[in-house]
């Protein structure tokens, strides 16, 4: 069988996992499900994927989100290593604790198939700095309804098909 992988870059709003649940918990019914599809689709900003497994897996398990919770903030900082017990994690090495990337536009992205794949390969696309300006904007104004904080950044994201 044959390998896929695909690479994108988006811009995207960082902010706090921490921030984004204290938002859901202050909303009210008609914003709490938009905020809880916002975290039903962030990536977790982490290079080596550990802490980003460890949120899809609590994401697909979990359906009371006061459960939720309480595992992103005991699950994290080196129990991917060491398979510390629950309980264990502390403060700001939880997930609960990390940052939150929500893309807002891609921008270029890149797929790559076939049976053994080495080398490098690239694509482009035009700069829109004026789309880019507006999207941070809009974003920006988006979070800051519900109190939420964010940067706009160009996101990297790389995964197998």
């Amino acid at each position: 069988m044959g390998r896929c992988e695909s690479a994108k870059a988006a811009i995207a709003a960082r902010f706090s996992i921490k921030d984004l649940i204290e938002a859901i918990y202050a909303a009210k019914d008609e914003t709490k499900e938009e905020l809880i599809d916002i975290l039903n689709s962030v990536y977790i900003e982490d290079e080596n994927n550990f802490y980003y497994d460890y949120f899809l897996e609590i994401i697909d398990e979990e359906e009371n989100f006061d459960e939720l919770v309480r595992r992103m903030k005991e699950t994290g900082g080196d129990s991917y290593v060491k398979k510390l017990p629950i309980g264990e994690v502390s403060g700001d090495s939880s997930l609960y604790a990390q940052s939150a990337l929500y893309q807002i536009a891609n921008l270029v992205g890149c797929d790559r198939w076939g049976y053994n794949r080495y080398g490098e390969n690239c694509n482009s696309t035009a700069l829109d700095l004026d789309f880019i300006s507006s999207e941070k904007e809009r974003s920006i104004k988006f979070f800051a309804k519900f109190g939420i904080q964010v940067e706009v950044v160009i996101m990297a994201t790389v995964s197998a098909c």
